[in-house]
């Protein structure tokens, strides 16, 4: 049974299932409205982000239950298990009820939420591959960034030196 869960979860048809439902979370989140346009529109959506948390946490037990702890062994997986946790987390607060000085905290679990959209770039190889190349550039735009620092500090002080004396008005 674990080899055929994994040929299922591993499948292009589960992927798209997954993509679809993540497009789809990713939409309800874009509609939120504030003030709502009627009554009880907030609380709909909630119950949309409740329905998304079942499906994505069904999503992670079939994987899991056919890697097992090789399911922690990628890296997408651990973005992934960090989504469904952080919006699980979230959930469980929300329906205990909201301390007002846990507010930011809540406020960082609800940005896991809009992160689930980064699993798109899973099922997009070319808009992987880009995103690994702003990684990988990532220490070389340093360098840049220490050299334009250097030259509007040489300006700065050229500056400095030339209206040194020229007085205000």
């Amino acid at each position: 049974w674990r080899r055929r869960l994994y040929f299922f979860t591993s499948s292009q048809k589960f992927d798209n299932i997954v993509l679809s439902l993540i497009v789809a979370n990713f939409l309800t989140m874009a509609i939120a409205y504030h003030p709502e346009p009627y009554e009880n529109y907030n609380y709909a959506l909630e119950i949309m982000n409740t329905i998304f948390v079942v499906f994505f946490n069904i999503e992670f037990f079939l994987k899991f239950s056919c890697l097992r702890l090789k399911y922690f062994s990628d890296s997408w997986n651990r973005f992934d298990f960090a989504c469904v946790l952080a919006s699980d987390v979230g959930l469980i607060v929300k329906s205990v009820g909201v301390a007002p000085e846990l507010q930011p905290v809540i406020s960082v679990l609800r940005i896991f939420r809009i992160a689930r959209l980064f699993r798109i770039l899973r099922f997009l190889s070319g808009v992987n591959r880009l995103w690994h190349a702003l990684f990988v550039s990532l220490p070389k735009l340093m360098n840049v960034a220490i050299m334009l620092i250097l030259v509007l500090f040489m300006f700065s002080v050229l500056g400095n030196e030339v209206f040194r004396f020229i007085k205000y008005d």
